[in-house]
């Protein structure tokens, strides 16, 4: 029953407190600091414990708007199971627009207009896995599941190409760059 009642106090604390909050009351309640730091290589293993908590918000939140979005379709009656990979294609999608954005213009560079770029290009890759989901789901009647998890795979395959794709070419521009300016 006490293990419940804390249950209960920590699921309504969740709704109260930031997350940064509630973790701490999570360490003060079960003193998680305290037994890390009283085992071998005690600050060591406290400092990476705090490390971990950190990046897992970090890089929890960037999903936690993809959720956000996914729970909002699943209200409409569709189940998107392919929105990672739509993240990472939009992602890689942005990156590259913005790197040739900055490539191309050289020293006239706009850092607004280049965040601006690789926004548009993120939306633009975003709503083209969309309109592909939705094409195959609605139209073509496909299984939402699998045509979701295959755009899970899809998404991160394009993704994977275009950074791939940057870093081969500009690479091999790079080394001819750099062996032009040693022949002079």
């Amino acid at each position: 029953r006490a293990f419940l009642a804390e249950l209960d106090e920590l699921r309504f604390g969740a709704g109260e407190l930031s997350s940064h909050e509630l973790l701490w009351q999570l360490y003060d309640r079960t003193n998680l600091l305290g037994v890390f730091g009283a085992m071998d290589r005690g600050e060591e293993r406290q400092s990476n414990l705090l490390n971990l908590i950190t990046a897992a918000v970090l890089y929890g939140t960037p999903l936690l708007y993809g959720t956000s979005g996914e729970i909002l379709t699943e209200k409409s009656g569709n189940l998107n199971l392919g929105v990672e990979g739509m993240m990472f294609m939009g992602g890689a999608l942005g990156l590259g627009a913005a790197f040739y954005y900055e490539k191309l213009a050289g020293a006239a560079v706009s850092a607004p207009l280049a965040v601006v770029i690789a926004i548009a290009a993120s939306f633009l890759a975003g709503a083209l896995a969309a309109l592909l989901f939705s094409f195959l789901t609605i139209t073509l009647r496909a299984n939402q599941n699998v045509t979701g998890l295959a755009l899970t795979i899809f998404g991160t395959g394009v993704g994977q190409y275009i950074g791939e794709f940057m870093r081969v070419r500009e690479m091999v521009r790079s080394e001819e760059h750099t062996s032009e300016l040693q022949s002079r």
